[in-house]
């Protein structure tokens, strides 16, 4: 085999250490951890900490805000081209099983229960960004709303009201930390046959297997492995979460809390944990029906996420803010050719995993690039593999992140640098600075004098990055 197949494992609202590879991680995921045998990237950021915005940027290479998706809200337009679609045109067979979530126009407050997408007459459209295969699951607590094969398959064994009555009665949304002090964990109520990351495990594998019975020298494969954990509702099988133990660990900002909400942080954290080991447990899986299949030699394996979680971290609970627990994400890369590669620490993004992926294809960036309408050949999304196959140390020397158009992020080797606009008074921004090196941001040395040029050179870059990166234009086609 020439090209090698690709499959991209992808996690939903997973903290970067909590991964069994990380340093003082206290957890184990030896699924994971197999990926990690290549190489892995402690300082890999998402463009936006939010679903939507930061799944729509990791299929096209580009910023969240270069495809109009800055928040959790509309639908990523089909003109943007898209890696997957790139693939098929270089001979690929395509597939994605499990969460996509590249369109989300309805309204939480208006939408009522099963009235979002029905994804699974919309199938065909779905596969219009770039897949041959498709197996979508809506989202965990998504599927309340929208109706998905996932969702089909709890209607066929008679158990999707009751999984839905349960997603009701647990809503979770980003909080502060102080308000969980009344959560209550609650294992997933069905049989453990029917959580939807054990669901999706199945269908990888059901996927994997019928690629290798079609034919021995078939064209390679791309699996996006798309799992729904740890996105809340927290909601492990009870056989997971008796076998977790409970850790009182560190909750930066947390000095103030009463001891109530100090336990109540680490029940929950807790059960973040047993979710993460049901995940490694499918990735295991796929690992040994690649090697059942002599696959695991002719395939690239990459672990990542679309975003972290606070848990509890900076008074916050969820997502969409700019420290590394919500913005920071796991990522590993196991290249066949390239074992053993360690650690890597210089600053990455999620849309690089665009360009990797393209560059183990043969393909680069003109594969997701159109010259009109204009802007659509901004494609900030640079290939990793001169760093997995040792050439270089870096490709960025900083990245750029941004949510819903309340902060805006550069990320470099050592520093971290925030902006947070202020609507109708362009004097009332305010900045953060933070120094990195494995030290909580919780020091802001934005007032440092002795500063003042680093901050200067992270502000410039903030700029360039936004003045240089405009929205792809589009059209009524």
């Amino acid at each position: 085999m020439t090209k090698k197949n690709i499959i991209l494992i992808m996690t939903d609202q997973f903290r970067p250490d909590y991964v069994g590879y990380g340093k003082n991680s206290g957890i184990s995921t030896p699924g994971i951890n197999r990926v990690a045998e290549g190489i892995s990237f402690s300082r890999c950021q998402t463009p936006n900490p939010i679903c939507l915005p930061a799944r729509s940027a990791l299929i096209t290479g580009r910023y969240s805000h270069q495809v109009g998706a800055l928040a959790m809200s509309g639908e990523l337009s089909l003109q943007y081209p898209t890696f997957p679609r790139a693939l098929q045109k270089a001979g690929y067979t395509t597939s994605l099983i499990g969460k996509l979530h590249l369109m989300q126009a309805w309204n939480f407050a208006t939408t009522a229960r099963g009235e979002g997408y029905n994804l699974v007459k919309m199938n065909d459209t779905v596969k219009k960004y770039g897949f041959d295969h498709v197996w979508e699951v809506g989202g965990k607590q998504l599927s309340r709303r929208n109706y998905c094969e996932y969702c089909e398959y709890l209607e066929k064994n008679g158990v999707m009201e009751e999984f839905r009555d349960f997603v009701d009665t647990h809503p979770s949304p980003n909080r502060i930390a102080a308000n969980v002090k009344n959560d209550v964990v609650e294992p997933f109520p069905l049989s453990d046959e029917y959580y939807v990351d054990n669901v999706i495990g199945d269908k990888v594998i059901e996927f994997i297997e019928n690629q290798c019975s079609k034919n021995q020298s078939q064209a390679p494969f791309f699996l996006q492995a798309s799992f729904c954990c740890p996105h809340t509702p927290i909601d492990p099988p009870k056989s997971y979460l008796e076998k977790e133990a409970l850790i009182c660990d560190e909750i930066i900002g947390g000095n103030t809390y009463s001891d109530e909400v100090k336990n109540k942080i680490y029940e929950l954290r807790r059960a973040y944990r047993a979710m993460i080991k049901l995940v490694d447990h499918q990735i295991s899986r796929i690992f040994e029906t690649l090697e059942e299949r002599d696959l695991l030699k002719d395939t690239v394996v990459i672990f990542s996420a679309d975003h972290g979680d606070t848990l509890g971290d900076h008074n916050y609970f969820g997502k969409s803010l700019p420290y590394y627990q919500s913005a920071g994400i796991p990522c590993a890369i196991r290249h066949p050719d390239y074992p053993g590669m360690g650690e890597n620490s210089s600053p990455i993004s999620l849309i690089d995993i665009a360009a990797t992926i393209l560059d183990i294809a043969g393909l680069d960036n003109s594969a997701i690039s159109k010259d009109w309408p204009d802007f659509n050949d901004r494609i900030p999304a640079k290939s990793l593999m001169p760093i997995i196959s040792g050439e270089r140390d870096k490709v960025h020397d900083y990245v750029f992140s941004e949510c819903d158009a309340t902060w805006y992020m550069i990320i470099s080797e050592n520093y971290k640098y925030i902006k947070y606009p202020s609507p109708g008074n362009p004097d009332g921004y305010r900045e953060e600075l933070f120094e990195l090196n494995d030290k909580p941001e919780t020091v802001n040395l934005i007032d440092r004098a002795d500063l003042s040029q680093i901050i200067t050179w992270h502000c410039n870059r903030l700029n360039h990055e936004l003045e240089t990166t405009p929205c792809g234009q589009t059209n009524n086609a």
